[in-house]
C-alpha cells in the first residue's frame, strides 16, 4: 500500500496575500484632492489644475471619482484634454445643478438619474488594452450604472485617452459641497502560483 504523500503547508500569510491580490485590482498612481480652494469671487467658482498621472503602458484601468453634497444649485466637474491642444475640446464629466453630464467639447449628454440622497459619488472606470485604448467604461452614481444621451437621443460614451496630460477640477455654488476628487490608474495584480 503506497504511503500517503506529505504536503508542505503554505504559510497563512502567503495565502492571505494571494487571496487579496486575486480578489481585487490594485490602485496605482492615484491623485487625491480632498477639497478645492475657497472661491475668491462672487460667482462662487473654485478651480484647481492638478498634475494628473499619465498612462505608462503598464496600467490596466483608469479611475475617476467625484464626490459631493449635490444640490440643484451647485456643480462639480472634471475636464481632461491634451495640453498641446485647445482646452475647448476637453472631455468633461460631472454634476451640474441637478444633472449628471458628460461633454466632449461638441455635444453635451445627460444621464437619467434621480438623486435620492444628498451625497453623490460619481465614478468612471475604463478598462484599458495593452496599448491604452479603452475596452469598456462604466460610469456609476452611488453604485448605479448610468447611460448618457444627447439632446437628440443619441447615446454618448465617456472614454479615457492616453493623450490626456492636463486636467481642471471646477466647482460652483454657494452651498457647501464637501467635495473630493480622485484621479488615477489601476493595475491587475500579479498572480503567484504556489505548488
Amino acid at each position: 500500500m503506497p504511503k500517503p504523500r506529505r504536503t508542505t503547508p503554505v504559510p497563512s500569510i502567503i495565502l492571505a496575500l494571494l487571496s487579496l491580490a486575486g480578489a481585487q485590482t490594485l490602485l496605482a498612481e492615484i491623485v487625491r484632492i480632498p477639497a478645492l480652494p475657497s472661491p475668491q469671487f462672487a460667482d462662487t467658482e473654485a478651480s484647481l489644475a492638478p498634475n494628473i498621472p499619465l498612462w505608462n503602458g503598464t496600467q490596466s484601468g483608469f479611475v475617476l471619482t467625484l464626490s459631493l453634497d449635490a444640490t440643484s444649485s451647485n456643480n462639480l466637474e472634471a475636464a481632461f484634454w491634451n495640453g498641446a491642444k485647445c482646452e475647448d475640446g476637453a472631455v468633461v464629466i460631472g454634476w451640474d445643478c441637478g444633472e449628471i453630464f458628460i461633454s466632449d467639447g461638441f455635444r453635451r449628454a445627460v444621464a437619467d438619474f434621480t438623486l435620492e440622497t444628498t451625497r453623490l459619488v460619481l465614478s468612471a472606470r475604463s478598462r484599458l488594452s495593452a496599448q491604452g485604448a479603452p475596452l469598456e467604461t462604466e460610469i456609476t452614481a452611488n453604485g448605479s450604472p448610468l447611460v448618457f444621451f444627447d439632446s437628440e437621443g443619441e447615446p454618448v460614451a465617456f472614454a479615457y485617452s492616453t493623450a490626456w496630460d492636463a486636467a481642471k477640477i471646477v466647482s460652483r455654488g454657494a452651498v457647501a459641497k464637501n467635495e473630493s476628487v480622485s484621479i488615477g490608474f489601476t493595475s491587475d495584480p500579479t498572480v503567484i502560483t504556489v505548488r
